[in-house]
């Protein structure tokens, strides 16, 4: 229906679900105003970007007022203003009491928006909980390290501390897991001291959804 604008479209939608004509009308206007499209609302859908289509097809979605609602990549392929308006959007949904099944493979998406997290394997739920209990489980930092060659061997040898709970290596960059950050804060240095291998950046960070991911897929790899 690229012919169509956005109010026409919606009016055939509004009509198929079963609005009257009065009831559409204020519906269309409500979604239009939801979804910012307002202002490009007698433009055809063929001129739209790829976020406006992605904001349409949103009002579609939720022109019957769904309890329910499953949203299957909503962000990919968008620039980064897009994404943004996109999650601004799904996370307006929950003031409408709208229970919204989000499904993405941007965890920093999911960190913004969602309350509870469910991790996927092949097929298999390894993991089921609230954000907020999530952090709470994982509440250590992570120690991102830098070095001028790959760590490998580094990170062989930073294993065998007893506060180093697990290292994940990505190109020349160890991010460590540790059990006891303020040991850690005392004694990284000294360790790092004693290898040839270059230290050129280090931080400490807290936690994200990505690392809470990864290292629940590994735990999970032979079961």
């Amino acid at each position: 229906y690229d012919y169509m604008n956005a109010y026409e479209y919606l009016n055939l939608i509004g009509n198929l679900t079963g609005y009257d004509k009065a009831d559409r009308g204020r519906r269309i206007e409500e979604l239009l105003d939801i979804v910012k499209l307002k202002k490009n609302a007698r433009r055809r859908i063929g001129g739209y970007s790829k976020g406006m289509r992605q904001r349409m097809a949103l009002a579609v979605a939720i022109m019957d007022r769904p309890e329910i609602l499953f949203m299957d990549e909503p962000s990919s392929a968008l620039d980064p203003e897009g994404r943004l308006e996109m999650l601004e959007l799904i996370d307006g949904l929950k003031d409408d009491r709208i229970t919204i099944f989000l499904s993405t493979h941007i965890l920093s998406d999911a960190e913004r928006v969602c309350d509870t997290i469910c991790i996927l394997d092949e097929g298999r739920v390894l993991l089921t909980e609230s954000l907020s209990e999530l952090y709470k489980k994982h509440i250590q930092p992570i120690l991102d390290i830098e070095f001028e060659t790959d760590p490998g061997n580094e990170a062989d040898s930073l294993k065998m501390l007893h506060w180093v709970k697990d290292i994940k290596i990505r190109g020349n960059k160890a991010s460590v897991e540790v059990n006891d950050i303020d040991i850690a804060k005392k004694e990284i240095f000294r360790e790092l001291s004693k290898f040839d291998n270059f230290v050129t950046g280090y931080q400490i960070r807290k936690m994200n959804l990505e690392d809470i991911f990864i290292g629940t897929v590994n735990k999970n790899a032979d079961i």
